[in-house]
């Protein structure tokens, strides 16, 4: 019998493109505990995210509200604190509520007063002692975003070890382990594009505490409803496995990535020249770039070994049949499509598309796939079903729960997706607070121009996929891109301006889901 009130389990990695996993068609990635669960429940093989960067989408999976709507539109900016979400509703309607792993909905460089995940010593704008951190740490108690069991991992690789509740339990227990972190003690020489064989001790890696908080969690709550929320940080760069995740993938097994020469045209458009020479991406050779693929997928491996220990223990604890269990990532990774490297305003399918996998107990249709385009924009709706609470008035999503249980193929039939790129702008203005508050005038400048592309106005962009194209559209440079995913899957040619009635009906599609899509007012509470 269906029970109105469902655990959730939503699992979350960063910057985990869909393909790195075996139950999405990969060969070479071991990943037989997330295949399992796919096999228990519905395989959305179309999702899409909001937002290809951290803070924007994590903003949406709780809110259930495109970034024009809740407001977090980048990195850097926080999403208030008075903004209705999914978790705060459950936490008032007698769930346990908790958070163990990444959360990043507001600032990693702002005001620690403001915003606990800013309270680290990897934050150089503000001069915090290490004592004021650890002690902020011991004693946090705070109910955050409706969390009320706050146990936080901060930032990734050596970022992790300078603060938050993980931080400090390195601190307190193997301070002496620490430096294993630290790029100069990789076990190989080069360490270049953030990606190297590290010397950590996997029994207290990142991914190990979370499984053992998460062990925690639900020995202290299986006699209460509860939504868990874990933030995986892996495989987010810096690419970093230790053994044997470093060594479980051969280079030479790796097939190189999809890209065409000249396919951005005769004349590099001013973003896309920035993401490609950014760092000197440009200069990564192919056999560096099948050893970084295969440190990555050594890292969603380790991933897939965290999952497997977080759903042993809730099959220990027989919480299991009254689980629902989400597994997603906030974004993909262009690893090396199209010349590109890491993520950014080029909305191309291997930094949108993203895992998702539902198995909803008593509900789900075991081994369902989804082929049709599917959005996280419906993520909380389907917590709010789970739950049996009504959404707050500014959700915009719609519950998945006729998808899962295999009655019908989606609930849309386009996923949106948006981006606000600020200028460089040496003057200070928006760019100013990209990491906070920079206090080193002298390194401002530097710092935004290897960051910030060199334009003159901010790129804003939106992007809507379908089950046949992917459209793309920034009106600050009049530059668009529009591929026909029947015929070109791998987008290597881009039909904008080329005249074909394709191009007319993304335009209109587009505007349409503007409209559609627009940001939710107040509950009306009189009706005539």
């Amino acid at each position: 019998m269906e029970n109105k009130r469902y655990n959730i389990l939503f699992i979350h990695t960063d910057q985990q493109r869909a393909d790195t996993l075996g139950c999405y068609g990969n060969k070479i990635v071991k990943t037989p505990n997330i295949d399992r669960l796919a096999e228990q429940g519905t395989t959305f093989l179309n999702a899409h995210c909001s937002h290809p960067l951290c803070s924007p989408s994590r903003a949406t999976w709780v809110t259930g509200e495109y970034i024009h709507s809740h407001g977090l539109w980048r990195n850097g900016t926080a999403l208030s604190y008075d903004r209705d979400n999914v978790v705060k509703e459950l936490n008032q309607n007698g769930y346990q509520t908790g958070a163990i792993g990444k959360i990043h909905l507001t600032p990693y460089h702002g005001n620690p007063n403001l915003y606990p995940e800013s309270m680290s010593l990897h934050n150089v704008d503000y001069e915090i002692d290490s004592e004021t951190c650890w002690e902020y740490w011991r004693n946090f108690d705070m109910n955050y975003f409706g969390y009320d069991h706050v146990r936080m991992t901060l930032g990734h690789g050596d970022y992790c070890i300078d603060g938050g509740h993980y931080g400090l339990w390195l601190e307190d227990n193997h301070k002496d382990k620490k430096e294993l972190f630290l790029r100069e003690n990789s076990l190989v020489d080069d360490k270049s594009y953030d990606a190297w064989k590290s010397p950590f001790d996997m029994d207290i890696h990142p991914a190990s505490w979370i499984a053992e908080q998460a062990d925690e969690f639900f020995e202290s709550n299986a006699d209460n409803p509860f939504f868990l929320s874990i933030g995986i940080p892996e495989p987010h760069p810096p690419f970093q496995p230790p053994r044997p995740y470093c060594d479980m993938y051969d280079p030479k097994d790796i097939g190189l990535p999809p890209k065409r020469e000249g396919e951005w045209g005769d004349t590099l458009p001013s973003h896309i020249d920035h993401y490609i020479y950014r760092d000197k991406n440009d200069k990564i050779s192919d056999r560096r770039l099948q050893e970084i693929i295969a440190l990555y997928y050594g890292m969603v491996s380790l991933v897939d070994a965290a999952v497997g220990r977080i759903l042993n223990s809730l099959e220990k604890q027989n919480l299991s049949d009254n689980t629902i269990v989400v597994y997603t990532s906030d974004h993909g990774d262009w690893m090396g499509d199209h010349g590109l490297h890491r993520k950014g305003a080029v909305h191309i399918t291997g930094v949108t598309k993203v895992p998702m996998i539902i198995k909803w107990p008593f509900i789900s249709k075991k081994n369902n796939i989804v082929n049709e385009v599917s959005s996280q924009i419906d993520l909380a709706a389907t917590f709010y079903d789970a739950s049996g609470i009504k959404p707050h008035s500014a959700n915009q999503g719609t519950t998945l729960r006729n998808v899962v249980s295999g009655e019908t193929g989606s609930v849309r039939d386009y996923a949106l997706i948006e981006h606000r790129h600020e200028c460089y702008d040496p003057d200070g203005g928006l760019s100013k607070n990209i990491f906070g508050h920079l206090k080193d005038e002298r390194n401002r400048e530097a710092t935004q121009r290897d960051l910030i592309n060199h334009l003159d106005r901010d790129i804003f962009m939106k992007t809507i996929v379908t089950d046949d194209y992917r459209f793309s559209y920034v009106p600050a440079l009049n530059y668009g891109e529009l591929f026909d995913h029947k015929n070109d899957p791998h987008e290597l040619n881009n039909l904008w301006g080329k005249g074909t009635g394709l191009e007319s009906t993304a335009m209109h599609r587009m505007l349409d889901v503007l409209i559609e899509t627009t940001s939710k007012n107040c509950e009306r509470i009189w009706r005539v």
